[in-house]
C-alpha cells in the first residue's frame, strides 16, 4: 500500500476521486480514505495545517496501515524561485522555523531526504517535473523579502507548512519518503493574491501529478 497525507480538503478530494471503491474510515481522530488506482492500494489521509498537525496524520498512517511508502503532495509557495503551477519533487526537506540560534546552533533543521527510487518516479510520472529543496515552516509566507531569506538560506526551490514534518516522521520510522508540490504562489508579497487565483489550478494539476507518480512508483502494494 501506498499511503498520501495531504493538509487540505481541496487536495485531497481530487485524488479520492480517482480511486476505485473508495471508503472512509476514522482511526485516531483522523479520517482516511483508502480505495485503488490502477492496481495500486491507496490511503489518503487529510492532515490539517500545519507541521503538528502533519507529524501526528504521518505518525498515525504509518501505525495503521504500515505502507510500504509515503507521499506527502499539495500546494506550495514558490519563494521567487519557482513559478506558479510548477511541479516540484522534493528531494530534501528543512524546517526553516527550527531555532536554536541562542545556543550557536545554525538556523533551521535537516528533516530528511526522499527516497531516490521514489524521486525518480515522480520525475517520470509527471511531464515538466523537476526536483527542489522544500523548506517547511508554521507561517504561510506572504513577504518577498522573507522568501529570499529562506531560498537563500536553505536552497530551497518552494516553502510550505507540513512536508518537512512528515519527512522527519518517516526518517524515524525507517519509510521511504517522498514529495510532489505544485506551485500556487510566489510567497512573496502578493502571495495572498496570488493564492485566491491559483490554489485550485494547482490543486488539479496536484493530483493528476500525485496519481501518476502513485502508479509508477515501484513499491509493494
Amino acid at each position: 500500500m501506498i499511503a498520501v497525507v495531504v493538509a487540505m480538503e481541496k487536495e485531497r478530494t481530487r485524488i479520492v476521486s480517482a480511486l476505485e471503491g473508495a471508503k472512509s474510515e476514522t482511526f485516531a481522530g483522523v479520517k482516511f480514505f483508502t480505495g485503488v488506482y490502477r492496481g495500486r492500494s491507496v490511503a489518503v489521509a487529510e492532515a490539517g495545517i500545519g507541521k503538528v498537525a502533519a507529524a501526528y496524520t504521518a505518525a498515525v498512517t504509518l501505525m495503521r496501515y504500515a505502507p510500504s511508502a509515503l507521499i506527502n503532495t499539495g500546494i506550495a509557495g514558490g519563494l521567487g524561485v519557482s513559478g506558479l503551477c510548477d511541479v516540484i519533487a522534493v528531494s530534501e526537506a528543512w524546517q526553516y522555523d527550527f531555532d536554536l540560534t541562542a545556543f550557536g546552533e545554525p538556523l533551521g533543521k535537516y528533516c530528511g531526504k526522499s527516497d531516490t527510487a521514489l524521486v525518480s518516479a515522480l520525475l517520470g510520472a509527471v511531464k515538466g517535473a523537476k526536483t527542489g529543496v522544500i523548506a517547511t515552516g508554521d507561517s504561510f509566507v506572504a513577504d518577498a523579502a522573507k522568501a529570499r531569506e529562506i531560498a537563500e538560506k536553505f536552497g530551497a526551490s518552494a516553502c510550505d507548512m507540513e512536508c518537512a514534518a512528515i519527512a522527519q516522521v518517516c526518517a524515524l520510522a525507517g519509510v521511504p519518503f517522498a514529495a510532489i508540490k505544485v506551485i500556487s504562489d510566489g510567497a512573496g508579497d502578493d502571495a495572498e493574491n496570488l493564492y485566491e487565483e491559483f490554489a485550485l489550478k494547482a490543486c488539479e494539476i496536484n493530483a493528476r501529478a500525485a496519481l501518476e507518480a502513485i502508479a509508477a512508483a515501484e513499491t509493494d502494494v
